[in-house]
């Protein structure tokens, strides 16, 4: 007669049953984060990663280098430190330390489950002593009363993480094309305009390209250095040219260009949502559902230990899969779904382009 729930006519589960499949589905999430950071860093393997530090700021954007940039020097329109920044923007996503996090919840839940099963038999003993219950008793329809509201509550509580971490991803997909789409805005406009100095545009792009910099330094929670001009200089920059607010054409976009640094979403004070992540407290808590679902699928009778304990890995498989879900799309910069940041390597070949387009305009009316 049975003895327990994965026991059945003196069969039960032997250690090998009970270790390998979680350890096999632990290997294959390990296998798999290995082979997504290989191939993010594929073509970053041969760099050294740069040092992306304040003081590295301090040193190579100087007001001396600055002001002669601004005089026309196009050798050079990106600095050293400028160019160690979106360097790092490809050694940013899929870092081991946030791989490892991600998976962690996920690895949490396959660790205690060959620790919950080896387990079993305690439990029941503690429940059901065999010197008052021979056989232990079905207990199939209290463990329904049972799951049906724990089942609930873990699926309404996953629903709302998953919905919380899926609007997030989106809104930081949205801030990040929203900053982006306005520097592309701004520069298409700064090309348009006729200004009575000639440098003027040259040091507008210096100051979109400042901004990108910074921006690029925010999203990835590092130090922003204080030598960097503000985007608002450049209404500073249109309002004082000699050109005044005249034609027409001019003034609607000097309107436009002013509406786009004003409203630009991007403040070093603001809290960015890439940045606001599920708490510990949380994690516990849907941890700890997950766990107690599985505890209820444990102690279901099936009268084949095989299939008892075959729904007892599918249900801790479901567990981990949901856990890695909600951590990866928790963390947007890294993981499989993360969001993408290759607008920002374009709008720094726009600027690069437009700089050096204008600087040998400039050239080319200086030698006529």
């Amino acid at each position: 007669m049975s003895n327990g729930t994965l026991t059945l006519d003196n069969f039960k589960p032997n250690v090998y049953e009970i270790v390998v499949p979680p350890l096999i589905c632990l290997a294959a999430a390990i296998i798999g984060l290995i082979l997504l950071f290989c191939v993010t860093k594929k073509r970053c393997c041969c760099r050294k990663v740069p040092n992306v530090t304040g003081h590295s700021a301090v040193a190579h954007l100087d007001s001396a280098a600055i002001k002669t940039k601004l005089n026309g020097d196009t050798r050079s329109f990106l600095s050293q430190f400028d160019q160690n920044v979106l360097e790092s923007l490809d050694l940013f996503v899929n870092q081991p330390k946030e791989l490892f996090l991600i998976a962690l919840p996920c690895f949490l839940s396959l660790a205690f489950c060959p620790l919950t099963l080896f387990l079993h038999i305690p439990i029941l003993n503690l429940f059901w002593p065999e010197e008052l219950f021979q056989p232990t008793p079905n207990t199939n329809d209290g463990i329904a009363c049972f799951l049906v509201p724990a089942g609930m509550v873990y699926a309404i509580s996953f629903g709302f993480a998953f919905q919380q971490v899926m609007s997030k991803q989106q809104a930081t997909d949205m801030y990040i094309n929203q900053e982006v789409d306005g520097m592309h805005r701004l520069l298409t406009m700064v090309s348009k305009m006729t200004l009575s100095c000639s440098t003027t545009k040259l040091e507008i792009y210096q100051l979109v390209k400042n901004e990108m910099v910074k921006f690029i330094l925010y999203i990835q929670d590092k130090n922003i250095p204080t030598e960097l001009p503000d985007l608002m200089d450049v209404i500073r920059l249109i309002s004082d040219d000699a050109t005044g607010w005249s034609p027409v054409f001019n003034t609607s976009v000097r309107k436009a260009i002013v509406r786009i640094v004003t409203d630009a979403p991007y403040t070093v004070g603001s809290k960015a949502p890439s940045k606001q992540r599920i708490n510990l407290l949380q994690w516990a808590f849907l941890e700890t559902l997950g766990y107690f679902t599985f505890l209820g699928i444990l102690l279901v009778k099936g009268d084949s230990y095989r299939m008892e304990l075959s729904m007892c890995i599918i249900t801790v498989v479901s567990i981990s899969m949901l856990c890695y879900i909600v951590a990866d799309m928790d963390s947007p910069f890294h993981g499989f779904f993360r969001s993408d940041l290759a607008v920002v390597k374009g709008l720094a070949q726009r600027l690069e382009d437009m700089y050096v387009q204008e600087s040998r305009r400039l050239q080319s009316k200086c030698t006529q």
